[in-house]
């Protein structure tokens, strides 16, 4: 907008800029102190406000900032000690997945309103191919991050002890810890939004999408299936 920089258009970008600049900032400041491992994950009651602060007004983010956030999300659940994440992440995940729900849905009906009505010229159809791009893409990286949390070959991540052990794996203990994927089936705060995401991303104008969500489906219907002779769900007891 170099053109427009003495222009009422050129004001607001560069107002948009610099509150973009700050959040973005704050996603670094936020990654920055994960990497304090106990400092942050085991200070108690952190994931609650922390969950607040990231989401509760996220909805109003343009559809090409929510990437960042997203981003941010993948980071912390990733680096997660395994023996803090019933701590930090079921506050965290659930309410990523009602955000990110809402937002991208949100955004693919509004596309989809705005394609019935006629475009004004061919700079409205531009802007339209770009908005409809972007939102590719954050939809993408949306349901690349729920595949990724529930691969089922993903391993754990170590705990915060061996991470401060210079021997690193040595002298892990011997209590098992679920997988990322286990952990998120068995809380149903967890599972509620991300199955509604997955519903509606069959929905989605988009096909490589369209086709992971129903291959991530095919692997998670059978782990709701009833054990036999028994009222409840093979490995995810938690889940009705």
């Amino acid at each position: 907008v170099m053109d427009k920089k003495n222009t009422i258009e050129g004001l607001a970008s560069t107002i948009r800029g610099s509150v973009r600049f700050v959040r973005e900032t704050a996603y670094a400041i936020i990654y920055c102190m994960s990497r304090l491992d106990l400092q942050f994950y085991g200070f108690s009651g952190l994931s609650g406000p922390l969950s607040e602060a990231l989401f509760s007004d996220s909805i109003w983010l343009s559809t090409h900032q929510q990437s960042n956030l997203l981003n941010l999300v993948r980071y912390l659940v990733d680096d997660c000690p395994v023996d803090y994440r019933e701590q930090f992440l079921p506050q965290l995940l659930a309410a990523c997945f009602r955000q990110m729900d809402a937002k991208v849905n949100g955004e693919w009906e509004r596309m989809e309103k705005q394609q019935t009505c006629v475009v004004d010229g061919e700079a409205g159809l531009k802007e339209e191919m770009k908005a409809e791009s972007i939102l590719r893409q954050v939809t993408y990286t949306a349901v690349m991050m729920v595949a990724d949390f529930l691969d089922p070959t993903k391993s754990n991540s170590h705990t915060l002890k061996s991470r401060s052990r210079k021997d690193g794996l040595e002298d892990e203990p011997s209590r098992p810890y679920p997988s990322l994927r286990k952990f998120c089936l068995m809380r149903q705060e967890i599972v509620e939004p991300l199955l509604v995401f997955c519903t509606h991303g069959i929905r989605m104008r988009d096909t490589r999408c369209c086709g992971m969500v129903l291959r991530l489906f095919i692997s998670l219907v059978p782990e709701f299936q009833l054990v036999q002779g028994q009222g409840q769900y093979g490995s995810t007891g938690n889940v009705h």
